[in-house]
């Protein structure tokens, strides 16, 4: 690919042995290695191969003076074969750092942003804004953010941000359109029902089953319309989030809320729902990347009685959750 040679050429330059191109050799290699055990599924539409695990950037936006580790999160998970990278607007850092990345990386990534927008002009100025700071001139996905937080009928009016996208994606300015819902889920099926809408992602673990169940409402909806499904709050996102201080809650957070010897479950079961193509998994560190790929690459679909005994006890833990995002 185009950034391997590029590399390979300005480490050879600066090499002064013959011992140090085999050194680059064998380094280049093993990270060919790290992104090909990565499973990959089919995205719908696009019929384009997205690693099973994806790279959640809201965390990692809202670190401070976080722009180096940011920019070495990107680079690391297209390394180790996570291709879909997943942003938006209001992640502070997030997009900037990406953008970084993608000067020479673009053609790794299946990119992902969202706009936080009920109009047809808040849309396209975000989506403007978004498509300057990643330095690309199209985006794979956009999705309107979180409607459970938009106005159902402005978003669906002649000058709505649905209409906006439904534009943008003529113009080649996204391949596809996609809708998030966190909470309130009767506006997520509203723009869903007018089969504009390519992709969904939605809260999904076993724990959130019995707070939102996105499951048995979501699913059948995607279904119909064959919407791609993408999971996220995969370990159950930030701790004492309300409503829209979600990012706030990420700023105070030093780890995920579901408990740590039940992260391999969640990536699993999230993997084993039918039609989900791939789990966003939102780290503050390298490490905390490296451990969710490595989880990922040891997928294996889960028995039937292995999700069951996960819901049953992801009923136990719901109350201590609650609807932490608002109302379902």
């Amino acid at each position: 690919m185009k950034h391997t040679v590029r590399r390979r050429t300005f480490i050879m330059s600066l090499a002064g042995a013959g011992g140090t191109f085999l050194t680059t050799d064998f380094s280049l290699a093993a990270n060919r290695l790290a992104a090909e055990s990565m499973p990959k599924r089919l995205f719908g539409s696009a019929q384009d191969p997205v690693s099973i695990l994806g790279l959640g950037t809201a965390v990692m936006g809202c670190l401070e003076d976080g722009e180096n580790e940011g920019i070495q999160i990107v680079h690391t998970a297209l390394d180790q074969g996570v291709n879909y990278i997943d942003t938006g607007r209001i992640y502070g850092i997030a997009e900037s750092c990406i953008g970084k990345v993608a000067r020479d990386r673009r053609e790794e990534m299946f990119l992902v942003t969202k706009v936080w927008a009920n109009t047809a002009k808040e849309a396209e100025q975000q989506l403007t804004t978004s498509l300057k700071t990643l330095e690309t001139d199209h985006v794979d996905l956009c999705h309107i953010h979180s409607m459970g937080h938009r106005d159902p009928q402005q978003v669906l009016a002649d000058d709505g941000a649905l209409s906006y996208l439904v534009k943008a994606k003529k113009k080649g300015l996204t391949r596809c359109i996609g809708a998030s819902g966190h909470h309130k889920i009767a506006n997520l099926l509203s723009v869903l029902e007018t089969g504009e809408i390519d992709a969904v992602m939605t809260n999904l673990n076993f724990v959130d089953r019995s707070i939102y169940n996105y499951y048995q409402r979501v699913f059948p909806l995607a279904q119909k319309h064959k919407m791609t499904i993408i999971a996220m709050k995969v370990f159950g996102g930030p701790f004492g989030v309300k409503e829209a201080n979600f990012l706030d809650a990420y700023r105070r957070q030093e780890g995920p809320q579901m408990p740590k010897d039940l992260l391999r479950d969640s990536i699993h079961y999230c993997l084993s729902l039918g039609g989900v193509t791939t789990a966003l998994a939102g780290v503050r560190n390298r490490e905390e990347l490296l451990e969710d790929v490595r989880l990922a690459k040891d997928f294996q679909p889960l028995t039937a009685k292995k999700k069951s005994e996960l819901e049953t006890k992801g009923e136990e833990i719901a109350p201590s959750w609650g609807p932490r995002f608002g109302s379902p």
